[in-house]
């Protein structure tokens, strides 16, 4: 009785995939609306960013508010808005950066030039003991 109900089974879900068709909808996206997409989701990412969004507290806009006028774009806007930030410099400003490294150039240095002092005070040879003067002659 059981494995005849399992072959009745088997063979109406043979059937039944045969018979019946699948509902599909294999379509192309077009490149533009996954681009447009992939924009939005940099500049939500971007939005997102714990500095930015500080900011934007800072110019009274919240971030549900920003989360919305960002997918109130434009495909145009959120491209041309998404290259803005793709051109933005990424880490602190330049003159930072090139005041730090001369600040650390100038400390190496000197620190270098001190461990050259100690090594040459080290391998010099020891003084020559200064002779005691004369005493006077006594008379």
């Amino acid at each position: 009785m059981n494995q005849s109900l399992i072959r009745l089974t088997s063979r109406l879900l043979v059937a039944s995939i045969a018979i019946l068709p699948f509902p599909s909808n294999a379509g192309l996206v077009p490149t533009d609306s996954a681009a447009a997409s992939a924009q939005r989701v940099a500049i939500k990412t971007f939005v997102g960013r714990p500095d930015v969004a500080s900011k934007l507290q800072a110019l009274g806009v919240s971030a549900a508010q920003a989360q919305m006028r960002v997918d109130a774009l434009t495909d145009a806007e959120a491209a041309s808005l998404a290259e803005r930030i793709g051109s933005l410099p990424a880490g602190a400003d330049p003159t930072t950066i090139g005041f730090i490294l001369v600040a650390a150039l100038v400390i190496w240095r000197l620190w270098v030039d001190a461990q050259e002092r100690e090594a040459a005070a080290s391998h010099r040879a020891p003084a020559k003991p200064v002779p005691p003067k004369p005493e006077p002659p006594k008379q």
